[in-house]
């Protein structure tokens, strides 16, 4: 079971950071809606150090439940 040691939202561009125990695992997170369907969450994954000038991170469906239910239940309070 994850939990959550730190969460800070960054209203400007969507993105929720968390670092979860066990393991201080860190976690860049975003929820989006497209067309009134359900809320899907995506996770940020930085580029590789040989990609310096990347400052995006590439985002990719959330597989891991327990991080979906967390930033779902942040957005759900957000909203």
């Amino acid at each position: 079971m994850l939990t959550v040691v730190s969460h800070e939202y960054d209203e400007s561009t969507g993105i929720d950071r968390y670092v979860f125990d066990p393991g201080a695992m860190k976690a860049q997170v975003k929820v989006m809606v497209e067309d009134e369907g359900d809320p899907q969450v995506l996770l940020g994954v930085e580029g590789m150090a040989v990609q310096q000038s990347v400052t995006e991170p590439t985002w990719t469906v959330c597989r891991n439940k327990e991080i979906v239910e967390i930033a779902l239940a942040d957005y759900q309070a957000r909203q």
